[in-house]
């Protein structure tokens, strides 16, 4: 099937979906550090712009570190007009308050179902829209959310797609980072090229993540940034088993993707 064919995604996103020429993904919050002078705490956030829009995946931990760092990266939190939150874990939403805080009204929050009320009640109060997605959806720019996957902790990934390579961008994989990637596949009806995020493999043994690895090579993946939850052993077996096709994320760390 052509990349540049995606009418089986469509249908199952239920909007309209242009091909991405191109994206920039900016990490404003991580656990380790890529640019100098940036700041590194435990939770994971992303600023993802294509095709002339602009999207933030998720918000990492403490509205003040959030701020700080996308002031040092030259972003403009309140030109931010959607936001999508993996989870209900507060090292990736506890940040929200630092973007809603500049917003313009209107700006559209993509929230798990388990997002607190509280934080609700902040999303209406700053003339925000929470929408809690029940199927793979298409927003602005052309990207794509997975829909939430998991019993226990309900999680969505964001998935672009540029012609050239697809990429699924991921917040903690608690359904499983292999089953993130096996949705994200099912959706597109196509490989996923580019995996980037939390994988949640921090305690799994060596064996194990071996053998996701492994999986991750038959699914077709060619290359991969782990990082936040992941765990320095897992990351570290990426590295070596990726090679010049593992990517270090880190704050500051900004990707263009064609």
């Amino acid at each position: 099937m052509s990349r540049r064919i995606w009418f089986s995604a469509l249908a199952m996103a239920g909007g309209s979906f242009c091909l991405i020429s191109a994206v920039k993904v900016t990490v404003l919050y991580d656990n380790t550090i890529h640019t100098p002078g940036t700041r590194a705490d435990w939770g994971f956030s992303c600023l993802i712009e294509s095709s002339g829009h602009t999207l933030l995946f998720d918000t990492g931990t403490l509205p003040y570190i959030l701020a700080d760092n996308a002031k040092k990266a030259g972003v403009d939190l309140g030109a931010i007009p959607q936001v999508v939150i993996s989870h209900g874990h507060r090292d990736h939403f506890g940040g929200l308050p630092a973007v809603l805080r500049v917003a313009s009204r209107g700006i559209r929050v993509y929230i798990p179902p388990n997002l607190p009320e509280a934080m609700r009640q902040k999303i209406a109060a700053a003339g925000g829209t929470a929408v809690v997605p029940q199927n793979p959806l298409t927003l602005e720019g052309g990207m794509m959310t997975t829909g939430f996957l998991g019993d226990g902790i309900p999680e969505q990934g964001l998935i672009l797609m540029t012609g050239k390579q697809n990429v699924l961008i991921t917040g903690c994989s608690h359904p499983g980072i292999v089953n993130m990637v096996r949705q994200a596949r099912t959706i597109i009806k196509a490989n996923v090229d580019v995996v980037l995020g939390g994988f949640h493999l921090a305690g799994h043994s060596q064996k194990a993540v071996t053998d996701i690895i492994r999986q991750f090579r038959l699914l077709g993946v060619r290359r991969a940034g782990p990082t936040h939850c992941t765990g320095e052993a897992a990351i570290d077996a990426f590295r070596k088993a990726y090679g010049k096709n593992f990517i270090a994320m880190g704050v500051g760390r900004v990707l263009e993707l064609e």
